[in-house]
């Protein structure tokens, strides 16, 4: 199928951080902590357009060297495809890696965070320098030096 843009369209819906960006990048960062290294260092082949056309057209060579650009080259995927503006993968990819980057200092902190799809438990929320983040916790961008709290509610009878 060829780019139909009468048939794609941005989604009728307001800018929020991309999940898909927010994941890269605590994917990314995890790696990099794992293994002390922010090094990939591989070499993506194919042919332009060969997963969306018939015809596909000239080979492309994608050099992935980090993680953490790959991270960012798969947010910068999202802009391109309509989905996000880039400040919303931008925050997704730093919230991530704050995110994997806390899990790995306290690993039992992972279960208490996100639900078993990798979502944010409802009765957490996030202040970003003293102040509520909500609605949209993993909305708001991160500065070196910001201050994050994480903070869980309880409730009872």
């Amino acid at each position: 199928m060829a780019l139909t843009p009468y048939v794609f369209i941005t989604p009728p819906f307001p800018g929020y951080t991309s999940g898909h960006a927010t994941v890269s990048g605590a994917c990314a960062k995890m790696i990099e902590l794992f293994t002390g290294s922010d090094d990939f260092g591989f070499l993506e082949r194919r042919r332009h357009c060969e997963l969306t056309e018939d015809d596909a057209g000239e080979l492309v060579e994608l050099k992935l060297d980090t993680w953490s650009g790959t991270a960012d080259m798969a947010a910068l995927s999202r802009a391109l495809g309509g989905y996000h503006i880039p400040i919303d993968n931008d925050v997704g990819v730093e919230v991530g890696r704050e995110l994997a980057d806390l899990v790995r200092k306290y690993p039992a902190m992972e279960k208490e965070l996100f639900d078993k799809k990798g979502q944010l438990h409802g009765h957490i929320e996030i202040y970003l320098n003293s102040e509520s983040a909500f609605p949209g916790e993993l909305e708001k961008p991160v500065k070196p030096g910001d201050d994050i709290q994480v903070v869980t509610f309880l409730a009872g009878g």
